[in-house]
């Protein structure tokens, strides 16, 4: 562990390794990697803000397999956007319908898509509102 003087208390482990909860036996399940390809990434998570996430996810937290699947979105969680990235990435121990959407939105943002750009994850610049027209 790192110690010094500034830091007297040990560092605690990163949110994004706990592995407390359940895991997914890939053995079984068709879906045993990921195919999202902007939701795992955590510079375009960035790009889309704690808010729109945030509300997104909010429609499937009954989908859950616990209270904490999920990276807290508060202010104060430096790490939410690198965590929710890694989680995203375990696409196969998403619940089914959450998988579902999240490949749907991607095709949606996806460059060929009438609907695709920026304007798609929430990126509200000019540039990305006269995409979205």
């Amino acid at each position: 562990m790192y110690e010094s003087a500034l830091e007297p208390f040990p560092r605690h482990p990163s949110p994004c390794t706990d592995d407390t909860g359940p895991r997914a036996d890939w053995s079984r399940n068709p879906m045993n990697s990921s195919t999202l390809g902007l939701f795992t990434d955590a510079h375009i998570l960035r790009q889309a803000g704690r808010a729109l996430l945030t509300e997104f996810f909010e429609h499937f937290t009954h989908l859950l397999p616990y209270k904490h699947f999920l990276p807290s979105p508060r202010a104060d969680n430096d790490e939410y956007f690198d965590c929710l990235a890694v989680v995203l990435e375990r696409t196969g121990e998403l619940p089914g319908g959450l998988a579902e959407a999240l490949i749907q939105v991607e095709a949606l943002a996806a460059p060929g898509s009438r609907r695709g750009g920026p304007a798609a994850l929430g990126d509200d610049s000019a540039d990305a509102e006269e995409l979205a027209v």
